[in-house]
């Protein structure tokens, strides 16, 4: 059953949470349900399908010890934006770097309700991103691995989720769905994203290593017309030419190359700095006797 998840009068609402293969940007896992089902429940079901030595990214949705953790047992690294919403309590009481300066600290993330498990010792790693800091945490310790300048390239490439949505919603023009009962729309639905990763896989195998800059447009109108020729039986022989064509050009525009306007579009703030904590000597103590409990069992 769908329900509302926006403002009061709104209509009922279906959620979709999407995994992409970031540098070919295709479609990896999906998952839908009602508006207000949780981000972090469908990425949870989704967990067994990631591959060995997967580097997942997300934004500050994610932060949340339950999932964290079950990204570290299962062995796969994550860089996660986070914000003022999530506290971060820090090991050492000096040397440690201020959440208004750049660089990167150690951070355990230990909430009060989760005191019974062990804590997650992560990094927070704060870039400057368009006169704005930036915070991250991972689980990859080495710096040489994950150093400042490779966090910001990794994360600028989540990016690609926002082009997916919107080539989804605006270019295909699949913001509303027609259907009239819960089931045919979400049948709706899955139709449309596997629509889109069908045209995505398409680029992927013509283009190769230009596929993430294949424009969807572009392919839209390619396929139409090829089916329009088959419908006819006109000739469709220059349509893997046209393919290669079929790229984003790499203009800077002056004004949107069509309306996005909405009245009540979103404009949400970025969010805040995290909120860091010095421990308690109890609290050090606490994570010493969980730390070596853990060492005797896995001993």
């Amino acid at each position: 059953v769908l329900r509302r998840a926006g403002r009061e009068k709104s209509g009922p609402q279906g959620s979709l949470t999407a995994l992409l293969h970031m540098p070919s940007r295709t479609l990896w896992d999906g998952r839908q349900g009602p508006g207000p089902d949780s981000e972090r429940g469908h990425l949870r079901e989704m967990l067994g399908g990631l591959p060995p030595g997967a580097l997942l990214l997300g934004d500050a949705g994610f932060t949340g010890y339950a999932l964290m953790k079950a990204l570290m047992d299962q062995g796969t690294d994550f860089l996660i934006r986070c914000g003022s919403n999530v506290k971060r309590l820090v090991p050492e009481a000096t040397t440690q770097l201020q959440p208004s300066r750049c660089g990167w600290t150690w951070v355990v993330l230990w909430p009060k309700d989760r005191r019974d498990l062990p804590p997650l010792r992560l990094r927070l790693i704060v870039l400057m991103r368009r006169r704005r800091r930036m915070y991250l945490l991972t689980t990859v310790t080495e710096d040489r691995r994950m150093s400042q300048t490779v966090a910001a390239k990794r994360y600028e490439a989540r990016w690609g989720v926002e082009v997916h949505d919107r080539s989804l919603k605006q270019t295909l023009g699949r913001r509303k769905l027609q259907a009239s009962t819960p089931q045919t729309g979400a049948w709706e639905l899955a139709a449309n994203l596997l629509a889109l990763a069908l045209m995505q896989l398409l680029a992927v195998r013509r283009m190769g290593d230009r596929a993430p800059r294949a424009s969807v447009a572009g392919l839209a109108r390619l396929l139409r017309t090829a089916l329009e020729a088959l419908r006819y039986g006109a000739s469709s022989r220059g349509f893997a030419a046209a393919l290669d064509r079929a790229v984003r050009d790499d203009d800077q525009r002056r004004r949107p190359k069509r309306s996005r306007g909405s009245p009540r579009k979103k404009r949400e703030k970025p969010p805040g700095a995290p909120i860091l904590l010095r421990l308690t000597q109890c609290e050090m103590a606490e994570i010493l006797r969980l730390n070596t409990q853990r060492s005797l069992r896995v001993g």
